[in-house]
């Protein structure tokens, strides 16, 4: 039971973690918020989180990593259906401000769950975890479409209660996860949490390594986000046409994560592989922003597959480079997604105020570029080791 419950975090993220971007045109309708002020309350919402980051080191030394996935999936259930609540610019930045934090522990601590389930597999296993995540979202876009035409609000709360539910599982599966330790009880390396959760930063190779994963890894979420309203507002796609576009993605997705199961996460050099396909990602963001609709309907899938890669094989270089800290390593990549959500938002919102939707999608892609310099350097600082 807790191995399908393991995949179902990630899954159910796959169908809930796009609804913010994908909905976004329904949410300014319903609260009077700009483009730019969906930019702002990302930020507000990932500067949030970091009072979660800084937190989730002591809060796991305490509850142990299964008994955080457990109040995590409680929290991403509140939080939804507080989002889906609001009708106001005040309370949904309030509601998606403290979704943000309540449901952190869930992003912290679930790939390091699926690393102790089985050590031995924990490369396939976590590119199993990223496969089941776009496999299901795929059908995001049908049920985007949906909920599109008719109350976007029925999707937070009905996602919302999919992950209390999946709370309660983890809960029942409780007598399974005792039978390994290390998912019960956090192995302490430190005197202070703040040690047991960010001492990699120290390491030159890792800080090096650290601006690719707020970069290129936080380019998978964000491109739910503008380039779908770049897609919608600027070239004047259909609610039929924009659940088509995340299908197209998210197919592009699955395809590029069953070859990481198949080849790449067993591969010896995962770095070359990561540096090549968040380079192809960066070209089709600079091409999408000066294509038509069509052209975008090609470009997406493609994109899809670049970045389908990147997160997974991020996991599995991680684990394997610094392994004799598996549980922080994970944890950092979540901090580094939560890092690159607080900048890049802003940075792509404030894109999109000066020069529009076009200028916006082309920023994204030159952060993207700015993260694949820095993997470099982090490459050849780990070679010389």
């Amino acid at each position: 039971m807790l191995f399908p419950l393991l995949l179902a975090t990630t899954g159910l993220t796959g169908l809930t973690q796009n609804l913010y971007g994908t909905i976004s045109t329904n949410i300014q309708t319903a609260t009077g918020i700009s483009a730019e002020g969906i930019g702002y309350v990302m930020s507000l919402g990932q500067a949030a989180t970091v009072l979660a980051v800084f937190a989730y080191p002591t809060l796991v030394r305490r509850t142990g990593p299964y008994r955080a996935l457990i109040l995590g999936c409680l929290g991403y259930a509140l939080g939804f259906f507080l989002i889906g609540c609001a009708r106001s610019v005040a309370l949904f930045a309030a509601a998606y401000t403290l979704w943000a934090i309540i449901q952190y522990p869930l992003a912290g601590s679930k790939f390091a769950l699926m690393t102790h389930y089985d050590p031995a597999k924990k490369s396939p296993h976590l590119a199993e975890m990223h496969l089941c995540y776009s496999i299901v979202s795929i059908f995001n876009g049908f049920y985007v479409a949906f909920c599109k035409k008719h109350a976007w609000y029925l999707a937070f709360w009905q996602t919302g209660l999919l992950f209390a539910l999946l709370g309660v599982g983890f809960i029942l599966a409780r007598k399974e996860a005792e039978k390994i330790p290390a998912m019960i009880h956090h192995d302490t390396h430190g005197e202070s949490g703040l040690q047991d959760g960010f001492s990699l930063l120290a390491d030159p190779a890792y800080l090096c390594y650290f601006p690719f994963i707020a970069t290129a890894a936080t380019a998978e979420g964000l491109s739910m986000v503008y380039p779908l309203m770049f897609i919608e507002q600027n070239l004047k796609a259909s609610a039929d046409q924009v659940g088509l576009v995340v299908t197209l993605f998210f197919t592009g997705m699955t395809i590029s994560r069953i070859l990481v199961v198949c080849f790449f996460s067993r591969a010896k050099h995962p770095g070359a592989f990561l540096s090549g396909f968040a380079t192809i990602a960066t070209i089709c963001l600079a091409r999408l922003s000066f294509s038509t609709l069509s052209e975008a309907m090609v470009l997406m899938p493609v994109m899809g597959f670049a970045m389908g890669a990147i997160n997974p094989l991020c996991h599995v270089f991680s684990s394997t480079l610094w392994n004799e800290r598996i549980d922080q390593a994970m944890n950092m990549q979540s901090f580094g997604e939560t890092a690159g959500k607080i900048v890049v938002p802003l940075l792509v919102g404030l894109a999109w105020k000066t020069n529009g939707g076009a200028f916006a999608v082309q920023a994204m892609g030159m952060l993207v570029a700015l993260g694949i310099v820095c993997f470099m350097a982090s490459l050849v600082l780990l070679s010389k080791r």
